[in-house]
């Protein structure tokens, strides 16, 4: 499933300028390129990353909350491309942007790639290395049974759930009140608060991860817990969406 052709090449001329201009120069070959992407996405993690062309602002909000890491490559369906991250074991729903992902990765393959969300839905950047491992088929299995269990329960990020038949019973305020967070959640919920008010925007997924010092994937699993507890919303795929659905009253302190 390929991105409008307007927006991939939009979003593919700012990406590689954005790339280029961390390398100082356009790369040259493949290798070059998933080196100097990186490189980049290790440079905004940091905050150490300096550009100031206004054209790329969404492109570098988008970077920022980048995945990057090995995936299995499940297989093209309807309307998008399903991708497994090995790490944080969440699924994906992805489009590609000029070339069809099945003619690059056979189905069930294991790869390293880089997700990236742009305008409300998740892209795959291009840059994908093979591993060269093919999957037995009792962890095709699993796979494809963890794929379809997340899509069935809303869990499929960048696929928005479709919505239940039949009428909708009314719940008692005992079942929709989120519980007492955590401790760890408790303090993940008042960096969201403190920062958003201080900065005027939400964090980004980056933010967390520089201020709690734990990798993407432990944030990003935190943020789908304190969604599902009724802690906070956000847009799946749009950079920066987090809101609080608790008073300052429910939240501790920032330590």
């Amino acid at each position: 499933m390929l991105l409008d052709e307007t927006e991939a090449l939009e979003f593919l001329d700012r990406y590689k300028r954005l790339i280029s201009d961390c390398l100082g120069r356009e790369p040259s070959s493949l290798e070059e390129w998933l080196t100097a992407r990186d490189a980049m996405l290790a440079e905004l993690a940091t905050g150490s990353l300096e550009n100031e062309q206004t054209e790329l602002a969404e492109v570098i909000a988008a970077a920022t909350e980048a995945v990057v890491g090995d995936f299995c490559f499940l297989k093209r369906y309807r309307d998008h491309c399903a991708f497994f991250h090995l790490e944080s074991q969440l699924f994906y729903a992805v489009r590609a942007l000029t070339t069809p992902i099945e003619e690059i990765v056979a189905d069930f393959t294991l790869i390293r790639a880089c997700l990236v969300p742009f305008r409300g839905k998740i892209i795959c950047d291009g840059l994908i290395s093979n591993r060269n491992v093919g999957l037995g088929r009792n962890y095709e299995k699993q796979v494809r049974d963890g794929y379809w269990a997340a899509k069935n329960e809303g869990g499929l990020i960048g696929l928005a759930p479709k919505p239940k038949r039949g009428k909708k019973r009314p719940q008692s305020s005992l079942t929709t009140a989120p519980g007492v967070p955590t401790r760890t959640q408790g303090q993940y919920l008042a960096f969201l608060y403190y920062f958003t008010k201080v900065n005027g925007i939400a964090p980004a997924e980056s933010d967390f991860r520089q201020y709690f010092g734990v990798s993407s994937p432990t944030v990003h699993q935190m943020i789908v817990r304190l969604e599902k507890a009724g802690y906070l919303s956000r847009t799946p795929g749009q950079a920066r969406s987090l809101r609080l659905l608790l008073s300052r009253e429910q939240i501790p302190d920032l330590e």
